[in-house]
């Protein structure tokens, strides 16, 4: 990994340090071990859209959160030449957030944008009410 303070993050050397973290004889291995074993039905969450219920991922990958903020940046700068690359980002991004077929296919949202004009809608509910803060949380900061 690399040294505090530096800039840059190299995913493959993560993986390789965590491999090996995994495999040492501390006791943290087995807990990590035992955290990335977990059934992925502990991680899905759904959504409701109309009277559909979309199976998502009940985390946001790195891959996600890194796209979501080059979305928000690209946004704000938004012009006619910057919207379709724009659209494809975000197609992508529900792509990776939904689970099972044909939600979890770009061109899938692509084609829905195209009928309904409703994928930046669905991308906002999703991640406002899939990936907000628990109300209990946010409640108990404001004390």
């Amino acid at each position: 990994m690399e040294a505090k303070g530096q800039v840059g993050f190299d995913p493959e050397q993560a993986k390789k340090d965590l491999d090996r973290m995994i495999g040492s004889e501390s006791k943290d291995s087995a807990k990590i071990a035992e955290f990335l074993s977990q059934e992925p039905s502990i991680r899905t969450k759904t959504v409701k859209w109309g009277e559909m219920t979309i199976k998502i991922r009940g985390y946001l990958t790195r891959k996600v959160r890194f796209d979501i903020a080059s979305l928000d940046n690209a946004m704000n700068k938004m012009d006619v030449e910057s919207l379709s690359m724009i659209e494809g980002k975000i197609y992508n991004v529900l792509a990776e957030l939904c689970l099972e077929d044909p939600f979890n296919n770009p061109d899938t949202w692509r084609d829905i944008d195209i009928k309904t004009g409703c994928v930046f809608d669905f991308m906002n509910e999703v991640i406002s009410k899939a990936y907000a803060p628990k109300e209990g949380i946010d409640s108990f900061r404001k004390k």
